[in-house]
């Protein structure tokens, strides 16, 4: 059994992560709705896969997500993991192509580089999400490890 972690604050998205995921009958799920919820998963548990949503608020309400919004959070999380030395694969899942505002504007392009240079051991890329069209299921499922698939 290969667990995967979807840290996302909006339900809609986790569902639809969770539909297209679905076809892995050798996946156990674990949700997170916040940054610090996040983290205290990361440090705390082992998973094969991360699913990251690039903007997170700082702590949960009720399961929706609350506190301050991270237009970053998913790099912070990235940079705690790399000084925790998790090594654990991570899909950015995000339905934005621009974070920050104002001057601190980045795009998802941006990002993305950032990312591939920085956490070249465990960032697979990146899927932007649109719940109005399906084509981000093929990238995402492209996006995916083999070990953790194969034999299915």
């Amino acid at each position: 059994m290969h667990k995967i972690l979807i840290a996302d604050d909006t339900p809609q998205k986790i569902t639809d992560v969770l539909d297209v995921l679905s076809i892995y009958d050798n996946f156990q799920f674990t949700e997170s709705y916040s940054f610090d919820e996040t983290v205290d998963l990361l440090i705390n548990s082992n998973f094969d896969l991360i699913v990251l949503d690039m903007s997170l608020p700082t702590f949960n309400g009720e399961k929706s997500g609350s506190g301050r919004m991270r237009a970053l959070g998913g790099k912070d999380i990235l940079d705690v993991m790399d000084y925790e030395e998790i090594i654990t694969p991570v899909i950015v899942f995000t339905q934005f192509d621009v974070f920050g505002r104002n001057s601190q504007l980045v795009t998802l392009e941006d990002i993305n580089t950032t990312l591939d240079n920085d956490y070249s051991n465990i960032y697979l890329g990146s899927v932007m999400y649109d719940s109005r069209y399906s084509n981000w299921k093929q990238e995402f499922i492209k996006l995916i490890p083999k070990e953790l698939t194969s034999g299915i």
